[in-house]
């Protein structure tokens, strides 16, 4: 069985060699001139190179290096720039693993033990209840019940008495099925 593609086959060799026919005569005339006309232009001043060059010159000159300047910036983007931030990722890798690490006493039973709490410390605890309103659930209307907390931690290091806080928001949500009337 014979398909379209195979039917398609002669027209389009035919074809390409109808395009190269005709590319080859009309450029086979200019093969070999490039450089002598570019000798000529040379001789006749109308192109000039080197410390005489016209202004045509210079501006494609400046084009090239305007180019030039806009690939080392693309460069300095594209690879400075994850550098740079995988730098700051070893950083705060390398900090959180030399300086988190709890220190190690030996306590008078030889027996070594971490130090986890610190000597003083605050705790304070805030909490809300919040009407959340009502929503429609797959039961039927629902209320909204939130329970907001705030917990807050203070506490010295014995080392250098610097003062640390850490303050933790909560918030639970409940739902409370409501009958309609």
């Amino acid at each position: 069985m014979m398909t379209m593609m195979d039917r398609d086959e002669p027209r389009k060799e035919a074809v390409e060699r109808a395009v190269a026919a005709h590319l080859t005569a009309e450029l086979e005339s200019q093969r070999g001139r490039a450089a002598e006309a570019f000798r000529a232009a040379l001789a006749a001043g109308v192109l000039r190179t080197g410390p005489e060059a016209g202004p045509a010159e210079e501006n494609a000159a400046r084009s090239v290096e305007a180019q030039r300047r806009r690939v080392r910036r693309t460069v300095w983007i594209w690879g400075g720039i994850p550098t740079a931030l995988a730098a700051c990722v070893a950083v705060a890798v390398g900090l959180q693993v030399f300086l988190g690490q709890p220190t190690t006493h030996v306590a008078t039973g030889g027996e070594p033990h971490l130090q986890v709490a610190p000597a003083a410390m605050e705790e304070s605890v805030w909490q809300r209840d919040v009407d959340g309103g009502m929503v429609m659930g797959d039961e039927g209307p629902m209320k909204v019940l939130k329970e907001q907390t705030v917990r807050q931690r203070r506490w010295v290091d014995p080392r250098d008495g610097a003062v640390y806080s850490l303050t933790e928001p909560g918030e639970k949500v409940g739902y409370v099925r409501v009958k309609p009337f």
